[in-house]
């Protein structure tokens, strides 16, 4: 088990922003969950996918960690090193019944099969959907007006 983080010591000055840090609508909220409340789309934003197992999980890869470090490949090695890093992924998660790859821990694959019934009537498709309405509403979030924000297309779509 990891030991959890400490509390950094505030100064006393700094005491009173630190009760209302992560405060939305009266609640405290763990860094994780702001994560994801940023990534969830207003009402009023165009969104149509339903699964919030699968769309949380989207969410937090996609404005958190994972999707830094995706950047960071990127950044130091550009397309060809993306293109290795991708292929090197694919290897590693399709693969989790050999030993020296991924090996999903016991909750995801009990959510997984919590959630077999979403997953069996699901194609790729909808995940499409899904990052076609993520980046949609992240453009917004940045200010895009909404009749504007033109979001992700995947290159099938573009070439039509």
């Amino acid at each position: 088990m990891t030991e959890k983080k400490k509390e950094p010591k505030w100064a006393e000055e700094w005491k009173e922003i630190k009760k209302i840090m992560n405060l939305i609508d009266g609640y405290h909220w763990a860094d994780e969950w702001l994560t994801l409340l940023q990534a969830k789309p207003e009402e009023n934003d165009y969104y149509s996918y339903t699964d919030t197992w699968l769309d949380n999980k989207l969410a937090w890869f996609l404005v958190n960690g994972a999707t830094g470090i995706i950047f960071l490949v990127d950044y130091v090695w550009g397309d060809k090193g993306l293109d290795v890093f991708f292929e090197f992924l694919r290897w590693f998660v399709q693969n989790d019944y050999m030993l020296g790859h991924f090996h999903p821990s016991k909750a995801l694959r009990t959510a997984i099969n919590e959630h077999q019934g979403t997953i069996k009537n699901s194609d790729v498709t909808d995940l499409i959907k899904m990052l076609e309405d993520f980046s949609k509403n992240l453009e917004i979030k940045d200010g895009v007006p909404p009749k504007e924000a033109v979001g992700w297309q995947p290159k099938s779509k573009k070439k039509s």
